[in-house]
């Protein structure tokens, strides 16, 4: 096995002998032009010819839109969805490709082909693939920059990169000493607090920031899935869960600490420490229940993240462990412990670079609902190579032998690259690229009798698979930068994506078991493919006073081999899926009023589409519908500043999600207060 992967890597290395030079762009603006990468190819590079789709969002971008989530902030980004279940609660999508599978459970409609990172380290919840925004150990006053890859990126950073990546980076400390705080009220019981404090210490930066956030839901009922309205909790039967939230009311309720040690980073020998503490309470889509969308999920989490450069060396090693709970699903708490290691070294010549790494991901969870502790396993042997003929040519291929226990199986992950700057002031892009999901706990283990709490004559049993298929997609792409004046730049891209290797859980036909009706659900491979056809294009305007960036996809997927339901033996066939809007779009608009004050418009427009999931969960039809924030910043100085915003402006009062909170404006107040350096 090892020898075929060394033979590949060397095939890739004679084909694409790489390059590594230093490369100038001097006709873009100055926003794109000052902006680097070093996630769409793990070196920083200049925006305007990173060979991947990408987008950053900065943390002035973020300050001046009166964002207040991580997850809020990536509706700032071309190409991706977002959709608020409830007050400060998202789901987040990059390039869609949800509710492939007609008359899945409502768990399906998370984001389960996307993978989050902080400063490298993997935050990706394996539970049953999917993001915990409430879960990650960092407030938005940490944040410096968010970039989003979309495209299949596994190569570069193993499994779950399957429609893109969004990398967190966060701040480090500066300076002579300084601290830092920042308050936000809104109405929905809206609060949140961060602070943060920082001081150079001869070559050693240390900073200690935490945040406390505090929100009600919108409002106080939830949706009866049976009874197909929305009701007050009390008046709820309740089949599946044992009990509702005690304060039902409360969307979230969330505090993290967290500190940073680091040299500088240009050090021949450079390290850079952060350890974190997170707890969350929290009402968000996650359980697969009968009886409302939203379920509350209890976290509490601690770790740390180390990356030490020796050189052209880098390492980093990683280790978080916590307890989560489902309120109402006793079944459903469990420990969990996740160890993450890598390695790379890169090769630098005047004309070419070769990166070769490992990493490696292991993951325990232990909880009733896998009967016990079990352990997954991935390891990553990963290769990037360059090659650049001409000065405006280049060549890049990407690699990754994934190894699992579960399933035993082994996965070739690869990218293949160019990028051709035509002129100073545009460049093309085209990639074909391969990417694999990783094991989840559910999917593999799981192996539960689950009766009914308030009907015990039901009974479902559920059954995982430890050799499961993992999901794969391809993609194919290509795109263009273009400067079209001083003030006008256009990126866009065209892409074709093929997703394959779905399992789901297999309904078998009831059966009477002492008195039980018992329904047993195994997990199955299924025969369906996704295919996705899609066109992206952003447009960025900047002037003396006013800047625009609008952004617009097109897609439209197509199944082929769907199932009519889950029940074993049912017929297939094929269809367009509406699941994804066809057409998504945004704008962000800033207008510098003068040097204290900034207004910013904020809209996201969502094409109507739809859900079909299992019974008694039903289906969701959501009407296109434009969302709109308002802010004006002020500016005082460097040292002090607030914010008025107005969020949730649209033309009506509906569901982003399935059934989740019925959205309505929210009223925001901000100041923030520096002292020192």
């Amino acid at each position: 096995m090892i020898k075929l992967f060394f033979g590949i890597l060397f095939f890739a290395i004679s084909l694409f002998n790489a390059s590594y030079a230093d490369e100038l762009f001097y006709g873009v603006s100055e926003e794109i032009g000052d902006m680097t990468s070093s996630t769409s190819s793990k070196r920083d590079e200049e925006l305007f010819l990173t060979p991947l789709s990408i987008s950053i969002v900065t943390e002035k971008q973020i300050r001046q839109s009166g964002i207040t989530t991580i997850a809020e902030a990536l509706k700032l980004v071309p190409g991706v969805i977002v959709r608020e279940q409830t007050n400060g609660q998202f789901d987040v999508h990059i390039r869609g490709f949800e509710n492939i599978i007609s008359g899945a459970a409502l768990t399906n409609l998370n984001n389960r082909k996307t993978l989050i990172m902080i400063d490298n380290r993997v935050v990706f919840d394996y539970f049953s693939g999917g993001i915990f925004w409430d879960t990650l150990p960092i407030s938005l006053e940490d944040v410096d920059r968010i970039e989003v890859v979309r495209g299949a990126v596994s190569s570069l950073y193993g499994a779950n990169a399957v429609t893109g990546v969004i990398h967190i980076f966060t701040k480090r400390g500066q300076g002579g000493g300084s601290i830092k705080t920042s308050l936000m009220a809104g109405t929905k019981n809206s609060q949140i607090v961060q602070f943060s404090a920082e001081k150079m210490f001869a070559d050693v930066a240390i900073r200690f920031s935490g945040g406390s956030e505090i929100r009600d839901r919108y409002e106080k009922k939830y949706f009866s899935l049976l009874d197909r309205q929305y009701k007050d909790p009390d008046d709820i039967d309740l089949l599946s869960i044992v009990n509702l939230h005690s304060h039902s009311e409360r969307a979230v309720d969330k505090h993290s600490f967290r500190l940073t040690v680091n040299n500088d980073p240009l050090d021949y020998l450079n390290y850079d420490l952060s350890l974190f503490h997170q707890e969350s309470d929290v009402q968000k889509v996650h359980m697969n229940s009968r009886d409302i969308p939203l379920t509350d999920n209890i976290s509490n989490t601690d770790g740390f993240n180390l990356k030490i450069n020796y050189g052209n060396w880098s390492t980093r090693v990683s280790h978080h462990f916590g307890k989560q709970e489902a309120v109402g699903f006793p079944d459903f708490t469990y420990d969990t412990q996740i160890s993450q290691a890598s390695t790379s070294y890169q090769l630098k010549f005047p004309k070419w670079l070769i990166q070769p790494g490992i990493d490696s991901n292991r993951t325990t969870y232990d909880g009733g609902f896998i009967g016990g502790k079990r352990t997954t396993h991935e390891t990553n042997y990963m290769l990037r190579v360059e090659y650049k003929p001409k000065r405006e040519w280049r060549f890049i291929s990407a690699l990754s032998y994934s190894d699992f226990n579960a399933p035993e199986e082994n996965y070739l992950n690869y990218q293949f690259l160019t990028t051709y700057q035509l002129s100073f002031d545009t460049s093309l892009r085209a990639s074909i690229q391969a990417a694999s999901s990783s094991s989840f706990m559910v999917n593999q283990y799981i192996d539960i009798e689950f009766t009914f709490p308030n009907d015990p004559s039901q009974r479902v049993d559920v059954k995982g698979d430890k050799n499961g298929r993992l999901s794969r997609m391809k993609t194919y792409e290509v795109g263009m930068r273009k400067q079209l004046d001083f003030n006008n730049f256009i990126d866009i891209e065209v892409f074709h994506s093929e997703i394959n290797n779905f399992t789901n859980f297999i309904i078998q036909p009831p059966v009477m078991i002492d008195g039980q009706s018992v329904t047993k659900r195994e997990l199955s491979n299924l025969p369906l493919k996704g295919v996705q056809d899609g066109l992206t294009l952003n447009w960025i305007y900047e002037s003396g006073a006013w800047d625009f960036n609008t952004f617009i996809t097109w897609q439209n997927t197509e199944v082929f081999d769907q199932a009519e339901n889950l029940i074993q033996g049912a017929e297939t066939f094929d269809e367009y899926n509406n699941s994804t809007p066809k057409y998504y779009a945004g704008l962000n608009m800033n207008w510098q009023l003068d040097e204290a004050f900034n207004f910013n418009v904020l809209s996201n427009y969502l094409h109507t589409h739809g859900f079909e999931l299992q019974e008694p969960q039903g289906s969701k039809e959501t009407p296109s519908a434009l969302y709109t924030n308002l802010t004006l910043s002020y500016q005082h100085s460097a040292r002090m500043g607030g914010f008025i915003s107005i969020k949730n402006l649209s033309d009506q009062r509906e569901s982003q999600h399935f059934y989740t909170d019925r959205l309505e404006p929210i009223y925001w107040l901000g100041f923030n207060v520096k002292f020192g350096d």
